[in-house]
């Protein structure tokens, strides 16, 4: 089989959604042939993990465009692209986030089977979503956002009707699958986040992690609260410049950009904090997290009860940085305890292998669509 990945991101280091992509491709790079193009700092052609890749580089004026105008001028630029690529027969073609639109739009012009991948509230959502919200973004957008609302609403449809026109809709997790079918009668399959390899379980770890992208919706200013509450050695992996300062100010926190080698961060942990903010689809850190056999303290929101299971704590009253401190202690408390969440932990884990959630995605793929990869 012949695949095509069509997406705004593919470079490493990256977020979740990317991280989980690329796996998967991988995984299917080793019985098929697979190219993915994407938008980049220049364009290239060179191969990489068994894959064709194929950098585009972005115009710059798109560099100074607000975002929803950038979405819709640049999902008009990719559909050019993409009509001179997929001039060559491909059987599948996946896509993810910001150039869905316009990847939809070619794939059926080509006609090519196309399978699109929610990931977070993207396609639906113009700002951030809030439970029992009915998807009424003007009301939490800002001014200057208010001011292109019917823009948005253009922008928003073209999503939706792209996510509705292809072939088959995957979600990151049954919160996920159940959302889009309630909010935009979106019907979709799951498979969970692609993790590949395996983590040495983590043994002798002595700081508390937090591990993601530093944004309010996250809970970074939750994480903050905790490290200036209790006295404990903290590490912060991810994108926290937008942070600095608050950063800096404590100094039981040490900060670590994104990384690739996840095992050296895993290492020095004894508790990974998940405090979500908002509804989480499926962040990904739980499962990994799980795989090292690490205890995780998480909120009760989204997705993420579904992700841990029994296999860790979560915490109702998740944005109240003290009802995080007490659950703390109270697992560095008990040794019982935390050994008991660790053994759980890693079986768990078990439970999203990269070979269980590939088989998974290959009966789905032949179910729905009648395609063997």
């Amino acid at each position: 089989m012949k695949i095509l990945f069509s997406g705004d991101g593919f470079l490493m280091p990256a977020g979740g959604a990317v991280k989980s992509m690329r796996t998967l491709l991988e995984l299917l790079a080793e019985k098929n042939e697979v190219h993915a193009v994407f938008c980049g700092k220049e364009n290239r052609d060179y191969k990489e993990a068994g894959m064709m890749l194929h950098e585009r580089k972005m115009p710059c004026v798109f560099k100074i465009l607000k975002s929803t105008p950038k979405q819709w001028l640049l999902n008009r630029w990719w559909r050019g692209i993409l009509q001179n690529v997929l001039k060559e027969k491909f059987d599948l073609v996946f896509t993810q986030q910001v150039l869905t639109p316009s990847t939809v739009k070619a794939a059926k012009k080509s006609k090519t089977k196309v399978v699109c991948f929610i990931r977070d509230y993207y396609p639906l959502c113009l700002t951030t979503p809030r439970e029992g919200c009915g998807m009424a973004c003007f009301n939490c957008l800002p001014l200057a956002k208010k001011l292109i609302y019917p823009i948005s609403l253009v922008v928003r449809r073209g999503r939706l009707d792209a996510l509705r026109e292809s072939d088959l809709v995957i979600a990151n997790s049954d919160y996920m699958s159940r959302f889009y079918e309630e909010c935009a009668q979106v019907k979709s399959r799951v498979i969970y986040p692609v993790i590949k390899g395996r983590y040495t379980p983590a043994r002798g770890g002595d700081r508390i992690g937090f591990i993601t992208k530093a944004g309010a919706e996250k809970g970074i200013k939750i994480f903050l609260e905790i490290a200036r509450n209790l006295d404990r050695k903290y590490l912060l992996v991810g994108n926290a410049e937008s942070y600095e300062k608050e950063v800096k100010a404590l100094s039981n926190v040490e900060y670590v950009p994104w990384t690739d080698n996840m095992q050296s961060i895993y290492a020095k942990l004894k508790i990974v904090l998940v405090p979500s903010q908002l509804p989480d689809s499926s962040p990904r850190v739980c499962i990994e997290a799980m795989r090292a056999g690490i205890p995780v303290i998480a909120s009760k929101i989204g997705g993420i009860p579904e992700l841990v299971g029994d296999a860790g704590i979560l915490v109702g009253e998740y944005s109240n940085p003290q009802a995080w401190v007490e659950e703390i202690k109270k697992l560095e408390s008990n040794p019982k305890i935390y050994n008991k969440i660790s053994e759980k932990s890693l079986r768990r884990a078990g439970t999203f292998s990269a070979e269980e959630q590939l088989a998974r995605f290959r009966g789905i793929i032949r179910e729905e669509l009648n395609i063997e990869l």
